[in-house]
Order: C-alpha cells, then sequence, then structure tokens
C-alpha cells in the first residue's frame, strides 16, 4: 500500500511545548507536503499505559498507509532502542522500545518491527542524549510518509517491548476493567469494550452496580450523556467502542473523586 502522506504525533510534552514545534518543522524541512496531524500533546507524563491506550483509540480513525510517531520517552538517552513497527493495514508506527506500541500490538496485526540504526535518516549522525524526538523519531517518521522502504531503517527485531496490559472481561456475572484515561471533559475511559459489555447482557437504561476503587456507586447504562438528568453519573460506550463514566454537563473525575488507574467493577 502506498503512503498516504499523513504522520499523526502523540507526545507527552504538553501543548505548549515548543519542541513540538521544533517536530514539526524537522519533518516539513524534509517535505512541506507531509500533512501531520496532531493526536495529542497532553498524555501523563512517562505514562506509557495511556499513551499506548490512546494511541490505538486514534489510529482506529486513520485511513491505512498513514504513519505516527509517538515519543513518551522516559529512557531517552539510555541504551533502549528506537524503533518501526508495520501493521497488516500498512501502519507505520515510530516510537521508543519501551512499551508504547502493545496495545497497537496486540490489536493491530503485526507485520514486522525493525530497529532504527540507519544513521541516513536523522537529524543529525549523532544525535542529542535528551531530544530523540526531533533527532530520530521525526525524522525518521518523515521519511517513511515519504515511501522510504522499511527496511531501510535497520534490521529486524524477533521481539520489542510490552507492558503489561489486559482488557476488561466479563467472569462469574461481574465486569471487571481498570480506568486508563480521563479526558478534557472529565470523562473516564475504560479498557472495558463494548463486547465485554454486550457478554454481560447490560441493556440500555438498566441501572447497575458501580465499584470504582473502595467506591460504590448505582448508575444508568445509557447511549448518551442527555438521557439522564443534570449532574448525573452515567455509563456509556463511547464513539470508539469502549465503556466510559460520565457526568452529564458535568466533570465525572471530579464528582466521583477518582484516582489515576483505579479498578472499577460492574455488577446488576
Amino acid at each position: 500500500m502506498k503512503r498516504n502522506g499523513i504522520l499523526g504525533l502523540l507526545t507527552d510534552f504538553g501543548h505548549e511545548s515548543y519542541q513540538i514545534g521544533i517536530m514539526k518543522a524537522v519533518i516539513k524541512n524534509i517535505s512541506s507536503d507531509i500533512d501531520i496531524i496532531d493526536i495529542t500533546h497532553d498524555i501523563r507524563p512517562f505514562d506509557i499505559e495511556e499513551g499506548a491506550f490512546v494511541l490505538y483509540k486514534a489510529a482506529l480513525n486513520f485511513p491505512g498507509g498513514s504513519t505516527f510517531v509517538t515519543v513518551i520517552d522516559w529512557g531517552v538517552g539510555t541504551s533502549r532502542k528506537a524503533i518501526v513497527m508495520r501493521t497488516k493495514n500498512d501502519m507505520m508506527f515510530v516510537a521508543p522500545d519501551n512499551g508504547v506500541l502493545t496495545v497497537i500490538g496486540k490489536h493491530f496485526r503485526v507485520v514486522e518491527v525493525r530497529e532504527i540504526t540507519n544513521n541516513e535518516f536523522l537529524y543529525s549522525p549523532v544525535p542529542s542524549h535528551t531530544f530523540h524526538g526531533r533527532d530520530i523519531f521525526a525524522p525518521v517518521g518523515a521519511h517513511l510518509v515519504l515511501s522510504t522502504p522499511i527496511k531501510a531503517v535497520g534490521p529486524l527485531m524477533d521481539t520489542y517491548e510490552v507492558i503489561r496490559y489486559e482488557e476488561g472481561h466479563f467472569d462469574s456475572n461481574i465486569i471487571k476493567g481498570k480506568i486508563i484515561y480521563v479526558d478534557h471533559f472529565g470523562n473516564i475511559q475504560t479498557n472495558i469494550s463494548s463486547n465485554v459489555v454486550k457478554d454481560a447482557g447490560l441493556v440500555h437504561n438498566e441501572v447497575v452496580k458501580v465499584k470504582i476503587g473502595s467506591k460504590k456507586f448505582k448508575m444508568a447504562f445509557v447511549e448518551t450523556y442527555g438521557n439522564v438528568e443534570e449532574g448525573k453519573a452515567l455509563l456509556d460506550i463511547d464513539s470508539s467502542g469502549y465503556l466510559e463514566i460520565s457526568v452529564n454537563k458535568g466533570n465525572a473525575a471530579n464528582v466521583l473523586k477518582i484516582q489515576d488507574k483505579e479498578e472499577i467493577t460492574i455488577s446488576k
């Protein structure tokens, strides 16, 4: 499949960081025709799991042949490898080898993974010790968008780093999962897919028991936010097909006093 000219960019730099602009400048210096799409730069610093999950949810909406550069890189300048992953739909993922491609690898069929060793595609022959987003990932991503063969970046790898990541599941009449991400509106996104909800037999407008950490609630499972009264908590399936907890016209994370990465169970 021919590359489509699109490069998706995801980092934990924060939108105020000038380093994002530098990475884009490096990409545009290689080709001004590359279409850069900012997925987000507000992944929590160093949060590999959150970044891996958000990258996957975003990639679901990109056309085949897209290229991605992901920089959540607490190991920059160490012995950790820089890699490119190609998937069955001919997407390319350029990232540090620290587990940030775990969810992509789990859900997309991986065709090959290569270590980036060819200095020809780098910003400079000797990368800095602190900014591989500029020196390695952005330029390699740009060259791949321009249809540079993946084999040119370096040798094949037999394995790549993965983090411990499990999808939510239904067991003994209980849905079990975990909070992965809280968005700008305070919607609490989980790793519980719509298939798990279907397996559990939840139907719309049904009120269920929800336990988050040690806190217990009762919420309605509904189609959308406006199906409950303003200020009330609810469960719904988000636009990517995963269960989320929300408050109609409110911030669920604040209202429910949710902590990061808490376990969640749902029962009738």
